[in-house]
């Protein structure tokens, strides 16, 4: 049964936001969310990607595509911009690809206080509730598509000792239940 918090994909794209409002400029972000609407909702679907399926290894290195139109708002100043912000040494930019570039651990922040409230939710419904003999999980859903989520789950499932089921295709993994107990209801 859900339990009605609201920390998944949509808190860390509230982090992506705002990093790109701390780093660009609120005022800039606002007006490429206004006027660029295709563009914005384009960055932020690549972005949904990347959150999904991207990075799993400390070692690797993120490239995010600045969109033109955002590129345009700043007059082409995306590097001034950049090297104003609290991020200067954090995140470069190549002018001619018009990507961005930073490490794992600043992208890894992004999920930062998701995995903290995540983390913290479970714990509380094993010690509060009928959980606490719970010896199996299945990790279902579009956001545990994301290593570093399950990661995190992993690290927590270990601690308490719970076997946990991740399927191929977690994203889809409700959808085929239901279709298939749509197709089968005689299979419990």
């Amino acid at each position: 049964m859900p339990t009605g918090i609201s920390w998944g994909g949509t808190k860390v794209d509230d982090a992506y936001w705002q990093f790109f409002c701390d780093l660009l400029g609120e005022g800039n972000m606002k007006r490429f969310k206004e006027e660029c609407m295709e563009d914005y909702l384009d960055f932020f679907r690549r972005f949904e990607v990347l959150k999904r399926s991207g990075p799993s290894e400390a070692l690797e290195t993120i490239y995010i595509r600045i969109p033109l139109a955002l590129s345009d708002i700043l007059d082409d100043r995306v590097p001034e911009a950049i090297s104003l912000s609290k991020y200067k040494d954090a995140v470069s930019f190549d002018k001619k690809t018009l990507k961005l570039k930073m490490n794992f651990k600043l992208f890894e922040n992004f999920f930062t206080e998701t995995c903290k409230q995540i983390r913290s939710h479970l714990l509380r419904l094993w010690d509060e509730n009928d959980l606490a003999n719970v010896k199996t999980a299945l990790l279902v859903g579009g956001f545990s598509e994301c290593h570093i989520i399950q990661n995190m789950i992993k690290e927590l499932m270990k601690e308490k000792q719970i076997h946990l089921i991740l399927p191929a295709e977690p994203a889809l993994a409700v959808l085929k239940g239901a279709v298939y107990m749509g197709h089968v209801p005689e299979s419990d």
